[in-house]
């Protein structure tokens, strides 16, 4: 049996067709990415942490303390982060590294310390008594609007970056957070808080008095 073998012959115009449609593509796939490229750079993530809640130790408070730098005048920078500050022994040393710290502090980070209303009203006086430019509480969930009201009025005014993202404010947390704002604050972090149109106006109007 003889067998047949088909052609098939696209016209000219078919094919042309054919390469205007691949060429639109990959136009618009180049398009994408860099769109893509372009909102990561632009966006903050909030990452789960490396380990679990840890304990205060005196060896983890030595830990604690770094040197900041000359960019920031030599100043001790104080990061309890990943700790269980919800503990009330834990919440003492804690504190104690506030309140007695050897110099005054240039940054102090509290992300996901398990901080409860409690804790920030113990710990947020003595954040007034540091020249603070950068301030992080984010992922403490019992901070809530009680905690960012305790919080607020003791904010550093030299303040330069205050992260402060789930951390359950909502929008009467941001009301609070708002009058207290530092004039020369740069950057303001509020994500995962569920502040609303009235809470960002809250924000905004206070800024605008401010004259950031």
């Amino acid at each position: 049996m003889r067998e047949h073998t088909h052609l098939v012959r696209f016209p000219f115009f078919s094919q042309s067709f054919l390469y205007f449609l691949f060429s639109s593509f990959c136009c618009f796939f180049n398009q994408s990415n860099r769109q893509t490229r372009t909102h990561a750079r632009n966006t903050t993530h909030i990452h789960s942490p490396p380990a679990l809640p840890c304990p205060v130790t005196s060896s983890r408070m030595e830990e604690a303390f770094a040197d900041g730098g000359e960019h920031v005048a030599k100043r001790a920078r104080l990061d309890l982060s990943h700790t269980r500050l919800d503990d009330a022994a834990d919440l003492d040393v804690a504190e104690s590294a506030l309140r007695d710290a050897p110099q005054r502090l240039s940054a102090a980070k509290f992300f996901f310390a398990q901080l409860q209303v409690s804790g920030v009203q113990r710990l947020a006086p003595h954040l007034s008594t540091h020249a603070l430019l950068d301030l992080s509480l984010a992922r403490n969930r019992g901070i809530g609007v009680a905690g960012i009201a305790a919080l607020a009025p003791h904010l550093p005014r030299t303040l330069r970056r205050l992260n402060l993202c789930n951390t359950a404010m909502g929008v009467r947390g941001a009301a609070a957070l708002a009058p207290h704002l530092p004039r020369g604050l740069r950057e303001l972090l509020l994500a995962r808080n569920d502040i609303r149109d009235e809470g960002f106006e809250c924000i905004m109007r206070s800024a605008l008095e401010r004259g950031w």
